[in-house]
């Protein structure tokens, strides 16, 4: 009997006992993420750093401001390097990208001169050319240019007078047929006259 007394003792607590160890299973699970935890937080502190150099060392709660007030700047001073050097590349390509251009520039521009030389092929020696042709080609197309368009302006003139010209013809002969049935000879072979 004495022994079911300490069995039915025992079944009582065995509710308590079941908790108890959950709650000590929780518990090792804490500390082994606080360990985590406090490994990490060491290694952010750098070498050197373990349990027994931090239980030692007196952090006050003005160091701690100071700490993370550094962290704080070291990391802003981090992402505005990180900042710049994007912004480097960038520049960096963008010159590149700009000399590429230049380069293919002049490439076109120099296959255009070729390609004009070879079909318009300017006389080399102006000492000897009397037409003015072994200067500069582009300043030889700007004159021709010019000239085209005063041969243009003048062409037009030419039109505009012209057509005055017609015009006036026209009138004229309008104003002889007016004249012609105002001078017509009457039934009575009189010339008459009318205003």
């Amino acid at each position: 009997m004495a022994a079911r007394a300490a069995l039915l003792q025992l079944l009582e607590r065995a509710p308590l006992i079941e908790q108890s160890e959950r709650e000590s299973l929780q518990l090792d699970g804490e500390r082994r993420e606080l360990r985590q935890r406090l490994a990490g937080l060491l290694r952010q502190l750098g070498a050197g750093w373990d349990e027994a150099s931090l239980r030692a060392s007196p952090v006050t709660l003005t160091e701690r401001e100071l700490v993370r007030g550094h962290r704080e700047r070291q990391a802003a001073l981090a992402e505005e390097r990180a900042r710049l050097q994007a912004e480097r590349e960038q520049a960096v390509q963008r010159e590149e990208e700009a000399r590429d251009e230049q380069r293919q520039a002049a490439a076109e521009l120099e296959s255009a001169r070729q390609t004009f030389a070879l079909t318009y092929p300017w006389p080399l020696d102006a000492d000897t050319d009397t037409s003015g042709a072994g200067e500069d080609p582009v300043r030889q197309l700007q004159a021709i240019r010019r000239d085209y368009d005063e041969w243009r302006r003048l062409e037009a003139e030419a039109a505009h007078v012209r057509e005055r010209e017609g015009d006036e013809r026209r009138h004229a002969e309008q104003l002889r047929r007016s004249w012609g049935r105002l001078c017509r000879p009457s039934a009575a072979g009189e010339r008459r006259v009318t205003l």
